[in-house]
């Protein structure tokens, strides 16, 4: 065991050394095969240079990265009393979990979690972030200032490559944008074949912006039915299509199943901006993108609908895997006939009876940064 190993408590313990006790120990189904994970050096992983002056050349870049993996990698950007037994509590710290379906016990996530708010203007939220240390809410806030203007950016050029004006989808989504993110840290895991930083699993947002720790692999994408290891560049940003904007793009984009794996060498951080709607915003497809050839794939959503719609499918889906009635790679393509959802008296709204939607797992997601002194 190496010092990480010795050394490193979880918060809802803080005496016991770490071990893989039968409670993180996924089913055989579910373990992360490790050995047929391809590696990101094998295939051409989109990578996007935002130093190139030629805009149309990244909307054109970003576009076909959205429409043929759901992902893209970014260069030249500019840049205890904490736990919480319930999940997303604002400045707190919280564990993920799968249910067994056949046994009823939690198997946890070897992984912890710091989900906060934030904002790229106004800098309030860092009121519910950690004093200690004494750098990381101003840290927190100088990133957040950064990373703001990016996500406008790249808002702007996906709404080009749509075919729309440059401002489209921030003059659609600013009444109601959400800006969340989660920082998660993993220690060594003794059995990293028995064991997930976090199980796979798509956004429930627009985008997510994933900035990974160097020096060690352990985000999985799920492209054409195989996990594919995307090795950490250097000064980049992992970027990935998440669930409203596939709606919103009538499924022209994908949002991306992904996965944290453990090692049992090194610990693992990274840290995650999201850009997505609180429960008020109602969710539609762009209009503009449908025609005869395209019709629509989705009814309109209230977003607290639309996560509630994704729980209840992820129910069906877990029964499913832990049942071995499907795979891990399956699942991508699974597709559910959608109930009509009518929640709005004074609306009405046209829900195609033959509507599908793309269900991914429940999400829970990821973490990276020079985060890992506060755990």
């Amino acid at each position: 065991m190496n010092d990480i190993m010795s050394s490193f408590r979880w918060a809802n313990d803080g005496i016991s050394p770490i071990s893989v006790t039968q409670e993180y120990i996924l089913p055989p189904e579910k373990r992360p095969n490790l050995t047929a994970v391809t590696s990101s050096q094998s295939i051409s992983i989109p990578i996007i240079d935002m130093n190139n002056e030629n805009e149309m050349t990244l909307v054109h870049e970003i576009a076909k990265a959205c429409e043929e993996f759901g992902f893209f990698v970014l260069i030249n950007h500019e840049k205890s009393q904490l736990l919480s037994n319930r999940i997303m509590v604002d400045g707190k710290i919280y564990r993920h979990h799968l249910i067994d379906p056949v046994t009823k016990k939690e198997v946890g996530m070897w992984s912890e979690t710091l989900f906060h708010t934030w904002h790229p203007v106004e800098v309030g939220f860092i009121q519910k972030l950690l004093q200690n240390p004494s750098h990381f809410r101003e840290t927190i806030a100088s990133y957040a200032k950064e990373i703001g203007p990016l996500m406008d950016r790249l808002l702007s050029l996906i709404s080009q490559g749509f075919g729309l004006s440059k401002d489209y989808l921030q003059t659609r989504l600013e009444e109601n944008l959400q800006y969340t993110a989660q920082a998660n840290y993993s220690p060594p895991s003794p059995n990293p074949e028995l064991t997930l930083g976090l199980q796979p699993h798509s956004d429930k947002k627009v985008l997510s912006i994933i900035l990974q720790d160097q020096g060690i692999t352990g985000l999985h994408v799920l492209k054409d039915q195989q996990w594919i290891a995307i090795d950490p560049i250097p000064a980049s940003l992992f970027v990935n299509v998440a669930d409203y904007l596939q709606v919103l793009s009538n499924d022209k984009y994908t949002s991306v199943y992904h996965r944290a794996v453990n090692n049992n060498v090194k610990e693992r951080a990274s840290y995650t901006t999201f850009c997505g709607l609180n429960k008020v915003g109602i969710i539609s497809l762009i209009q503009e993108l449908i025609d005869l050839q395209h019709p629509p794939l989705h009814p309109k959503y209230y977003y607290g609908d639309f996560l509630k719609f994704y729980r209840q499918k992820q129910n069906t889906i877990t029964q499913k895997l832990f049942s071995g009635q499907t795979t891990t790679s399956s699942l991508s393509l699974t597709k559910f006939t959608h109930p009509p959802i009518f929640r709005h008296p004074k609306l009405n709204f046209l829900i195609p009876k033959k509507s599908k939607l793309l269900i991914p797992f429940y999400h829970a997601p990821t973490l990276s940064f020079p985060l890992s002194p506060i755990f």
